[in-house]
């Protein structure tokens, strides 16, 4: 059976502190499920796109090497294919947004409920339940992976690490203040990332020449908006928005396929419009917006095949910081 991309967008606002001293704190962040066509979630997916540059720390604490250094048997900070990963948590960062004048530090503290967070940076306290050293032991929907920042100083004067990757660079183009930890790492934006044992809110089904797209569970929050698309490797593409219907178990159905007139250079561009106004709508600032797309540029809108994209809501993510 072929298999179906679900790239799932999250976005969450939080405010902090008091409103004299008021502090915004945004996050995005994508989680990438797998499919076959009868809905069932593939597993050991932790693949890696886009490698991350050799200063972020990894849970296996004995590997000193980047992710692009690792041995082949080692993606995403996890054993090649594990079985037990059917999540894949993409790049979440936490950005800092006050006044110019802003001095402060803060407690960060981010949670994986069916997972562990493996890399990160600037460094972190992690916690990572059944990952010990080389040794990955069975990762389930009750494992709770965690980071926390202690006492994480808000617009420091330090920059970030040089690197030219750009699935670095890309969330640097951000009006944010520099975060530093104790230890002197710093950064304009926290950066984590994870794989889990957990299963897409939506279940999408083909049955010849029609995708059934369901929820997952009765709990599921409401998907209004959801952009199906597939992409050539010649850089054409067709896509089509959908709106998912409300209370209901089946959100929508619609065609597999799309005409070959669908096909065109020009899609591309305007799917990430689309996308990026409901970025903005759901709260992100317009730089952020772009450097959530720019980021995944290379999944998202030039690797060849077929996807789903949809906006996790809110009430999917809980944040804290204090």
């Amino acid at each position: 059976m072929k298999t179906l991309a679900l790239l799932l967008v999250l976005c969450v606002s939080v405010v902090s502190l008091s409103e004299e001293n008021r502090l915004v704190v945004h996050e995005w962040g994508t989680f990438t499920s797998l499919q076959d066509e009868a809905g069932n979630a593939i597993g050991g997916i932790n693949t890696d796109d886009e490698p991350v540059p050799a200063f972020v720390h990894n849970i296996a604490r004995g590997l000193l090497l980047s992710q692009s250094e690792l041995p082949p048997i080692f993606f995403q900070g996890t054993p090649q294919c594990h079985p037990g990963v059917t999540m894949r948590l993409e790049t979440p960062v936490l950005y800092f947004h006050a006044s110019h004048e802003f001095r402060g530090r803060v407690d960060v503290c981010v949670e994986f409920t069916g997972g562990w967070l493996t890399q990160y940076y600037p460094d972190a306290l992690a916690v990572a339940p059944g990952a010990d050293g080389y040794k990955f032991g069975e990762l389930t929907a009750g494992t709770t992976g965690s980071l926390t920042w202690h006492n994480l100083e808000i617009n420091a004067a330090n920059s970030g690490p040089e690197t030219g990757d750009h699935v670095w660079t890309a969330p640097r183009a951000v009006q944010a203040l520099q975060v530093k930890t104790e230890k002197g790492e710093s950064e304009k934006y926290l950066f984590y990332r994870g794989v889990g044992h957990l299963e897409a809110p939506l279940i999408v089904t083909r049955r010849e020449n029609t995708l059934q797209i369901a929820a997952n569970a009765a709990n599921t929050p409401a998907i209004p908006m959801l952009w199906y698309a597939d992409i050539r490797k010649d850089g054409t593409a067709a896509y089509r928005t959908i709106r998912g219907a409300e209370n209901a178990a089946v959100l929508a159905e619609t065609p597999a396929r799309f005409a070959e007139t669908d096909y065109k250079q020009t899609s591309i561009a305007a799917l990430r419009g689309d996308m990026c106004a409901s970025l903005l709508s759901a709260g992100l600032n317009g730089d952020e917006a772009d450097a959530l797309l720019n980021t995944w540029e290379l999944s998202y809108f030039k690797s060849a095949g077929a996807r789903l994209f949809f906006l996790v809501p809110q009430e999917w993510k809980k944040a804290s910081c204090r």
